[in-house]
């Protein structure tokens, strides 16, 4: 039951900034973790889940194909 009041009540900033996750190494999360409870008054246990949910999401494609990708990166395949 908390999972899904944490999941709803979350702005898009703060997934926009939980994302950032994803290209951090381990080290710099705490501060990501810091800053998330600064700017939108969570437990460090809520961001924690924010974090892990958003780090575990698949990058979306760019095209709306599935299995097929925009233009420039069939180029750079194929260079």
């Amino acid at each position: 039951m908390a999972s899904n009041r944490v999941r709803q009540s979350w702005s898009p900033e703060a997934y926009a900034l939980a994302r950032q996750a994803r290209s951090l190494n381990f080290l710099k999360i705490e501060p990501l973790i810091q800053k998330l409870q600064q700017a939108f008054g969570r437990s460090r246990r809520d961001c924690l889940v924010l974090i892990h949910r958003c780090a575990q999401e698949r990058p979306k494609r760019r095209s709306g194909v599935p299995g097929k990708f925009c233009a420039s990166e069939e180029r750079k395949k194929l260079a």
